[in-house]
């Protein structure tokens, strides 16, 4: 319909910055991420635990996006995610706004162990997409998960 086209065109013409800064506030995330004691691992296009992806990676795309998977070392600290501000809970991912889910517990919650391991999903892991927020409040959203 016409609205919906106004829309798309609309969005279009900042796509660019929209994205730019999602990539910028990611890399930031990750960075910080990685310096973080409490954090076991981290999954990330063509990084960290997905480093044999590299040359493959690198060769079609030139960004890993704005979705990053980590896992915390204690599953203590993740009951810490409703104290959080700027990230806001959602089973998908897709928004300027940052989002957050707990894998284990929304869209896995109830299948067996043995596809959950074979998945890798486990009580620890979360999925979060980083959004064109403050970079500030987000890492501070992030301490205060992993304290």
């Amino acid at each position: 319909d016409p609205f919906a086209a106004y829309l798309t065109i609309r969005s279009l013409k900042t796509y660019s910055l929209r994205f730019s800064k999602m990539i910028s506030n990611t890399k930031k995330v990750l960075e910080y991420l990685s310096s973080c004691s409490e954090v076991k691992n981290i999954w990330y296009p063509g990084e960290y635990n997905n480093k044999h992806q590299y040359k493959r990676f690198k060769k079609y795309f030139i960004s890993g996006g704005a979705v990053i998977s980590f896992e915390t070392k204690k599953f203590s600290i993740i009951k810490n995610i409703n104290k959080l501000k700027c990230f806001k809970m959602a089973p998908s991912f897709g928004s300027l706004e940052s989002l957050i889910e707990w894998p284990y517990f929304m869209s896995y919650y109830g299948q067996p162990k043995k596809i959950l391991t074979k998945l890798n999903i486990s009580k620890n892991l979360i999925r979060m997409s980083v959004g064109i927020e403050d970079i500030d409040l987000l890492l501070k959203d992030i301490k205060k998960l992993l304290k």
